[in-house]
């Protein structure tokens, strides 16, 4: 009788709206989490006291958008989103590869059965590297300009493109080159589940 849900809006009007649907449905809300906010819980659950005393920045890498947000003393200082995805790349391995959507989106992270069109998969996943760090690295310089901050903890990825193979390694060698800011830490990959087994 009871539910959960996340959200993505911080409007009260449009939470009042899912909550007055969760209870038409003769349920009660117990958390209504916007994704900001769960985003911030993830990494406080990660890096646990030095989430408080540290500056983080998350790039939410999903299927539709880079979602970077910085979080500084534990508060969400900075949010920027920018309108690229995994959901690009699957369209770049359907129209490359000359395969339908549905085989590009499972052949994206496997790399299997491609045989003679390796080499071309490789140049597609590399030019979309390309283009998301510029987005990332874009993002993350407004970021810079906008705050008064002079050093990061931690990079840290999220979100399925996050495992794509060569981001994190591009990215890493991205921040060190292009930013006089410095980052104390290599981007890591979030796995918030396996912190909680320590």
């Amino acid at each position: 009788d009871e539910v959960v849900f996340v959200v993505e809006t911080h409007k009260k009007d449009k939470l009042d709206n899912r909550n007055a649907i969760v209870e038409t449905a003769g349920l009660n809300a117990v958390i209504i989490d916007v994704e900001t906010y769960a985003i911030q819980n993830m990494v406080r659950l990660m890096r646990g006291e030095a989430f408080v005393t540290g500056t983080y920045v998350v790039a939410d890498c999903s299927a539709t958008v880079l979602r970077l947000l910085a979080y500084r003393h534990g508060e969400l200082l900075y949010t920027r989103e920018t309108p690229i995805g995994g959901i690009n790349l699957t369209n770049d391995i359907a129209h490359n590869l000359g395969v339908s959507f549905e085989e590009a989106e499972k052949i994206k992270f496997q790399k299997s059965d491609l045989n003679e069109n390796a080499e071309t998969y490789d140049m597609v996943v590399k030019g979309f590297l390309n283009n998301y760090i510029t987005e990332f690295m874009r993002a993350f310089a407004y970021f810079v300009s906008a705050t008064s901050v002079g050093d990061v903890d931690e990079v840290i990825l999220t979100g399925g493109v996050a495992s794509l193979p060569g981001l994190q390694a591009a990215l890493t060698k991205a921040l060190s080159e292009d930013t006089d800011i410095l980052i104390k830490n290599k981007p890591s990959i979030a796995r918030p589940l396996e912190e909680m087994n320590k």
